[in-house]
């Protein structure tokens, strides 16, 4: 471990039952959300993939902590959206790689890099609402739900947890049935972190999607 010897985790007072609360509260508000829609509920699904770009951000100052350059990365995945007007529930399964290189100062003074990089792999699942601005204009935002799935190298603090994302989509009809999105997204990983002693370094990702969206039959109420 690079930086082991040079910091001391301070636990964190979330709680895993905080994190379920959040996600409760915010099924609750999806599930009202239909419930009381009058009209039509439009679906669409979508496959889309995502050039994204990650840093690690230390939450506290951390004085000889190790330092982390992004060297490449990816989100892929699958995506629905339940809309009833201007509004929308907005849902799906990503998953996401990103690979860094990394470098301290040991005890002796001298700077040490990574042998191999160093990889994080993510399964996330977004909770988001959309609201059109226009047409074929989108702004959201909401909570995601993230698992780790690469074992713990120790190099880099687990992610797991609710993170927080924000961003715009652009749709354009390609015909009846198809639309092509381009959507920029900022992401902070584990804001509410599922392992509370490994709390001080979160990713903040930035990212820039294209998706192919299919639109199914409509939900008449």
């Amino acid at each position: 471990m690079p930086d082991a010897t040079f910091c001391q985790c301070q636990p964190s007072r979330f709680k895993p039952d905080k994190m379920k609360n959040l996600v409760a509260v915010f099924a609750f508000i999806v599930l009202s959300f239909v419930s009381v829609a009058q009209d039509t509920l439009t679906q669409n699904i979508d496959i889309h993939g995502s050039i994204t770009s990650a840093i690690p951000v230390y939450m506290r100052l951390m004085e000889g902590a190790a330092s982390y350059d992004f060297k490449d990365g990816f989100v892929a995945g699958v995506g629905y959206r339940l809309a009833k007007g201007r509004h929308a529930f907005i849902t799906g399964l990503d998953y996401a790689r990103y690979r860094f290189n990394s470098s301290w100062i040991d005890g002796t003074g001298n700077e040490q890099h990574s042998a191999e990089p160093i990889v994080v792999s993510l399964i996330t699942i977004p909770l988001n609402y959309g609201v059109d601005i226009t047409k074929s204009f989108t702004f959201g935002c909401g909570p995601f739900i993230g698992l780790e799935t690469n074992a713990d190298d120790g190099y880099l603090d687990r992610q797991s947890g609710v993170g927080l994302n924000i961003f715009f989509q652009k749709r354009f009809n390609t015909g009846r049935q198809l639309m092509i999105g381009l959507s920029p997204e900022l992401r902070m990983h584990s804001v509410f972190p599922i392992q509370g002693d490994r709390s001080q370094r979160r990713l903040i990702e930035a990212k820039l999607g294209l998706s192919l969206h299919r639109k199914l039959s409509s939900i008449v109420r």
